[in-house]
């Protein structure tokens, strides 16, 4: 039997935007290298490479109504449980099993 390891990349998260401030995070505990399936990762590519990983079609960061009405909603209607907003910020944080 072989056992296939899947490689995760990882994005570096250093700082935070909240109403369209963008700020170092709280505290360098804050900082986070959160886990992106590779598949995923060349995905995101495919849309461009820039400052933010989830921006706008200008290259400016995704404002969080905006990703809640183009992704959260859509895939929620797709019947993709995401748990809420809280959730699925959360979500992102575990780690790769």
């Amino acid at each position: 039997m072989t056992c296939l390891a899947r490689l995760w990349l990882r994005v570096h998260v250093t700082r935070t935007i909240y109403e369209g401030d963008v700020d170092a995070v709280k505290s360098k505990r804050s900082e986070r290298k959160l886990p992106v399936d590779p598949i995923l990762m060349a995905r995101m590519e495919k849309l461009g490479t820039g400052e933010w990983v989830l921006r706008s079609k200008t290259g400016g960061p995704l404002h969080p109504g905006n990703a809640l009405k183009r992704h959260v909603r859509p895939a929620a209607e797709k019947r993709i449980s995401l748990g809420g907003w809280h959730h699925f910020r959360q979500g992102a944080n575990s780690k790769p099993t």
